[in-house]
C-alpha cells in the first residue's frame, strides 16, 4: 500500500487508477485479466450511474470494442485507456518497455491505409469490388470466366486459376478499354455479374469502412489500432507516410482528428502531445516534416517543405522537369545525392513523430515499374542501432520488392533479397485482410519484430560457432551439418530456405490500371 505522502503525490484520477489496478489483480487468480463481456457490463453500469447520455455510451463502447474486440483485457492497457491523462500507468509501462526498439514505420497510403480515391472518384464500395475481384479465382472455358473459389483469398489456390481482374485485363487490354475494364470490376459483386455470390463478403468489408454516422472512413480502423497499440505499450516510433499521389493533406486531416480525440470511431484518444507524450500529428505547416523526392536521371534529391512535383501544373508540357524547378519555390531545403539523402532520412526518422514523403512516380515508371526506381526504404540490419525499420505497401511482391527500393545503410551498392526482408522488415499489405481484421497491422508488426529478433539470435549463434577453435566444437559443427544434409531431399544440397520461399505466381499479376495509380 502507498504511504500517505505517496498518495498525496497522485491526482484523483491516478488514485482511482491505483484502486482499479488492485481490483484487476485480484480478479481471476490475480492474472490481471478480465473477460471482455464482464468489463463491458461494468462499464455500461458505471456510465448509467454517472448519467451518461445514450450517444456518449454508444461512442465510448464503440471505441472500447475497436481496441479490445471480444477478448480478455489486460488491466494496464485498460487503465491507460480509461485514464488517458493519468501519468500513473505510463510510468509503469515505460519501465516495462524501455528495452524495446525504436520503430520506423513506413506506410504506403492507397489501398494500404485508405480504401477510397477521391481523385479518381472511387468510393469504398468501388474499392472493395476491386479488392474482391482480385481475390476471387476462377477457370476459363470457351472464353468465359467462371468462379471457382467460394470465398476470396489473397493467394492463388491453383496455378491454372485466374482472378477475375486478371481475366478482364486479358480480355480487354489497352488504354482504349480502360472504362470498360473499370466498369466490369466495379460491378463485380452486383446481381447478374460473375461475382454475385461474393456479395456478402463485399458487404461485410463495406460495412467495416463506415462511420457510425454512415459516412465513409478515410483511414481504416486497423491503422488507428496500430497507433493505439504502440501508445499503450509506450513504444518509441516514427510514422512515415509514403505515397506517389497527392493524398497527404487528406490523410493529415483525419490523422490529426484522431490524435486530438475528435475521431468518431476513437473519441477521447490523445496523441497530440497534450498528455506529455509525443505529438504524432502531421503538421503540414512545419516544413521539416514533409517533402518530396525528385530524380534528375539517376541523381536523387529530397526537397523538404513542399509536395509539388514538376509536370503537374496546367503548363506541365512547358515546365522544367529538372531540379531547377524548385529554385524559386518556397521550400525548406534541397538535399541532393544518395548519401546526403540517406543520412537525412536516418536523422528525420530517429525521433518520435509523423512525417509525410511523396515519392517520384515518373522515375519508377522510367525504370519500367521495377524496384530499382521504387520508394527508397533505408534500413540497418545491425541490432546495435536500437531501431527497427518496417515498410508496408500493397504492391510489394514475394521475389521482388517491386515498388520499394530497399537500401542497406551499411552497404548502399549491394542489392537485398526481398524474401528475406519480408520476414523482418517489409510487409505486403493485403486490403482484403486489413479491412476485415482491425488488428491486422498490430499482428504484422509483431510478426516482423519476432522475425527480426530470431534472425539476430541465429546470427549470434553462427558467430559463436565460427569463432570456436577447439576440436569438440568443430566436430559438433560437422555432425550438425551432416544431420542437416540428411534432411535434404536425395541428390540435393541442404537448403535453409526450403519451404520458406514464395513465388510471385501465387499472387495476382500487377494490374494495368493500378500501375498508373499505385501508392
Amino acid at each position: 500500500p502507498a504511504s500517505p505522502n505517496m498518495q498525496d503525490a497522485f491526482s484523483d484520477d491516478e488514485q482511482d487508477a491505483i484502486c482499479a489496478i488492485k481490483i484487476f489483480k485480484r480478479f481471476e487468480n490475480g492474472n490481471g485479466e478480465v473477460p471482455w463481456e464482464t468489463l463491458k457490463a461494468v462499464m455500461v453500469t458505471l456510465m448509467q450511474l454517472n448519467g451518461a447520455s445514450a450517444q456518449e455510451m454508444q461512442n465510448t463502447m464503440q471505441a472500447f470494442e475497436q481496441v479490445w474486440p471480444n477478448q480478455k483485457v489486460d488491466y494496464r492497457a485498460f487503465i491507460w485507456w480509461l485514464h488517458g491523462r493519468s501519468q500513473l500507468d505510463r510510468r509503469s509501462a515505460r519501465l516495462l518497455h524501455t528495452d524495446r526498439r525504436h520503430l520506423v514505420i513506413n506506410m504506403d497510403i492507397n489501398k494500404t491505409v485508405i480504401m477510397t480515391d477521391a481523385l479518381c472518384g472511387k468510393t469504398a464500395e468501388v474499392i472493395v469490388n476491386e479488392v474482391v475481384s482480385d481475390a476471387s479465382w476462377g477457370t476459363v472455358e470457351s472464353g468465359q470466366w467462371t468462379l471457382f473459389s467460394s470465398t476470396p483469398t489473397v493467394l492463388r489456390p491453383r496455378s491454372d486459376l485466374l482472378s477475375y481482374r486478371e481475366w478482364v485485363e486479358k480480355q480487354h487490354p489497352g488504354c482504349g478499354d480502360r472504362k470498360l475494364r473499370q466498369g466490369l470490376l466495379h460491378s463485380f459483386t452486383q446481381e447478374g455479374q460473375p461475382g454475385a455470390s461474393m456479395v456478402e463478403h463485399a458487404n461485410t468489408l463495406i460495412a467495416r469502412l463506415k462511420k457510425p454516422c454512415g459516412g465513409e472512413v478515410l483511414l481504416i480502423p486497423a491503422f488507428f489500432n496500430l497507433l493505439l497499440s504502440l501508445k499503450q505499450q509506450c513504444r518509441s516510433f516514427c510514422l512515415c507516410f509514403r505515397t506517389f499521389g497527392g493524398d497527404l493533406e487528406d490523410v493529415a486531416k483525419e490523422l490529426n482528428e484522431f490524435c486530438e480525440g475528435r475521431h468518431q470511431l476513437f473519441p477521447g484518444v490523445r496523441m497530440d502531445g497534450s498528455d506529455g507524450e509525443a505529438d504524432y500529428r502531421l503538421h503540414l505547416s512545419n516544413k521539416d516534416t514533409f517533402g518530396t523526392f525528385h530524380y534528375d536521371e539517376d541523381r536523387m534529391s529530397l526537397i523538404l517543405g513542399t509536395l509539388s512535383q514538376p509536370g503537374e501544373s496546367q503548363e506541365a508540357c512547358d515546365e522544367d522537369k529538372s531540379l531547377s524547378f524548385y529554385k524559386d519555390k518556397p521550400v525548406r531545403r534541397v538535399i541532393s545525392g544518395p548519401s546526403s539523402v540517406y543520412e537525412s532520412l536516418w536523422n528525420m526518422t530517429s525521433h518520435r513523430c509523423t512525417l509525410g514523403l511523396r515519392d517520384y512516380f515518373p522515375y519508377w515508371k522510367s525504370k519500367k515499374h521495377s524496384s530499382s526506381g521504387g520508394k527508397v526504404f533505408l534500413f540497418d540490419p545491425c541490432p546495435r542501432t536500437g531501431r527497427h525499420e518496417i515498410f508496408f505497401d500493397d504492391n510489394i511482391r514475394f521475389t521482388d520488392a517491386y515498388i520499394v527500393k530497399p537500401i542497406n545503410r551499411r552497404s548502399h551498392a549491394h542489392g537485398t533479397w526481398a524474401s528475406s526482408l519480408l520476414r523482418t522488415h517489409m510487409c505486403r499489405a493485403e486490403p482484403l485482410e486489413s479491412i476485415f481484421d482491425d488488428q491486422y497491422f498490430v499482428k504484422q508488426v509483431a510478426r516482423l519484430e519476432e522475425g527480426y529478433e530470431n534472425k539476430h539470435k541465429a546470427c549470434t549463434n553462427v558467430m559463436k560457432l565460427m569463432s570456436a577453435t577447439n576440436f569438440k566444437v568443430l566436430a559438433h559443427r560437422k555432425s550438425v551439418m551432416s544431420s542437416m544434409q540428411k534432411d535434404a531431399p536425395e541428390g540435393t544440397a541442404y537448403d535453409a530456405w526450403r519451404g520458406l520461399r514464395r513465388s510471385d505466381n501465387e499472387l495476382p499479376q500487377p494490374g494495368i490500371d493500378e500501375l498508373e495509380h499505385a501508392g
